[in-house]
């Protein structure tokens, strides 16, 4: 097995990100009275915001206030590294998968298509396919395109948002996926007709 390759060096001068951050105060256009204010509201007000570990503020790449729910500090890993990642790595994933599929699907139908004309209108394959690249314009594969991105934003969005709020083991996983399906269906049919009528000539 193969070395892992080193990560490069930080640049000089970046302060974040690091495995120490430089704290440092507030500029001075920054109102600290406030600023601790509004960090405080989630941890008073857990029934709007729900359970806050911590939360923290930089400026510049430097950390100028932090505050931790009880039971924990700087120096725990909190659950929001892995939904980033999860996030990340969802979103990259379908952003390639969904428009290939996109592609890979119509070069299917456009094929299964002209092997029924071919059996059944004694039209040719190559006759059947060189008509429908002659009617196939930019703005019809645009159009695939689009919805391609912006559903697959869309099914990551719900999937993540959905999966971070499970409770109850197996069953409430269940209850999760099946709620995600129904409102990635209902987003992906309105957005369809907000798209089509937006970018479809008329």
């Amino acid at each position: 097995m193969s070395e892992l390759v080193p990560l490069p060096p930080q640049p000089t001068g970046l302060a974040f990100p690091t495995e120490d951050w430089p704290a440092g105060e507030p500029e001075a256009a920054v109102d600290a009275v406030r600023l601790r204010r509004l960090a405080g509201l989630p941890f008073e007000q857990t029934d709007r915001f729900g359970e806050t570990l911590a939360v923290l503020a930089v400026h510049r790449g430097r950390l100028v206030f932090e505050r931790y729910g009880d039971g924990y500090g700087p120096s725990e890993t909190y659950r929001s590294w892995s939904m980033a990642k999860s996030l990340t790595h969802a979103l990259i994933g379908m952003l390639v998968v969904l428009p290939a599929l996109t592609i890979w699907s119509a070069m299917v139908a456009i094929g299964a298509a002209g092997l029924y004309v071919s059996t059944t209108l004694d039209i040719t394959l190559a006759a059947f396919v060189f008509d429908v690249i002659g009617v196939l314009t930019p703005s019809d594969i645009a159009h695939g395109m689009i919805k391609a991105v912006v559903f697959a934003v869309l099914i990551v969005l719900i999937g993540v948002v959905n999966g971070i709020q499970v409770e109850g083991g197996a069953a409430g996983v269940g209850k999760v996926t099946t709620r995600s399906v129904v409102q990635s269906i209902s987003c992906i049919i309105i957005f369809d007709m907000i798209i089509g009528l937006l970018i479809t000539p008329s």
